[in-house]
């Protein structure tokens, strides 16, 4: 993940149209906006999120299970199986079709499942459904409140332009933690090729490969664990997570 603006140059052309640009009116930024925004969405182009297309190739996806499912609900009785497999067969090809429209962004957030079995057959559809659970449509509106409130009275342009601010920020600051930079000290934490990763993997597989080290031990006998063993301790055996 190297971050979470959503097409930077579409996005900068938002945020120069509603922060003022050429636009002489408050209508025609708005407009500005929301079409750019939509580009940005619908738009198959480069750095684009490419949704008309994955909607459409999901719609065809939706109509041709609803036809299997009803068929096996009705018509149990009269399935002819070489048909049906047919049926499974264009499904399997739709599905292929629409994980190629996902663009890389998208995949990140797309699920979908690579089997369903017993164990996994009624989590399902919890896991894929699109409503939002109750707690998180309260939260997002108590979200959207507090953003009102804070916004109000503040010219849209205005709006555009901080909210561009926030993306860069926070892009900068998932690079940092994310991407390794040797001339910017404590970089890449949690970047897997990075110092500071490749130490402690080093560390924890010398410590699941040779003999348990013998613990520390402080004054009065009390245990003291430190570096893999703590965090071996906490992985396997939840010790060392209290504080003391």
């Amino acid at each position: 993940m190297s971050g979470v603006g959503m097409g930077s140059t579409a996005q900068s052309a938002a945020v120069r149209s509603a922060s003022g640009g050429t636009s002489t009116s408050g209508a025609a930024q708005i407009n500005d906006a929301t079409n750019s925004f939509k580009r940005l969405l619908a738009g198959s182009g480069s750095g684009q999120m490419n949704l008309g297309a994955v909607r459409a190739r999901a719609e065809e996806l939706k109509r041709s299970l609803e036809q299997v499912s009803t068929a096996l609900e009705l018509y149990a009785d009269r399935v002819q199986w070489t048909e049906t497999l047919d049926k499974f067969g264009v499904i399997n090809m739709q599905l292929h079709r629409l994980s190629e429209e996902l663009r890389p962004l998208l995949k990140f957030y797309a699920v979908h499942p690579k089997a369903v079995n017993a164990a996994n057959a009624r989590t399902l559809p919890i896991m894929l459904a699109t409503k939002a659970l109750p707690e998180m449509e309260t939260e997002e509106r108590e979200l959207l409140r507090r953003q009102s409130q804070a916004a109000a009275g503040t010219p849209l342009g205005a709006q555009y332009e901080k909210l561009g601010h926030d993306i860069e920020q926070l892009n900068s600051i998932v690079d940092y933690i994310c991407q390794h930079n040797a001339s910017r000290l404590d970089s890449g934490t949690l970047d897997p090729k990075g110092p500071r990763r490749k130490a402690l993997a080093q560390e924890i597989h010398a410590a699941a490969a040779g003999p348990p080290p013998k613990p520390k031990v402080r004054p009065g006998g009390k245990r003291k664990l430190e570096g893999a063993e703590l965090l071996m301790a906490a992985v396997t055996r939840g010790e060392g997570l209290t504080a003391e």
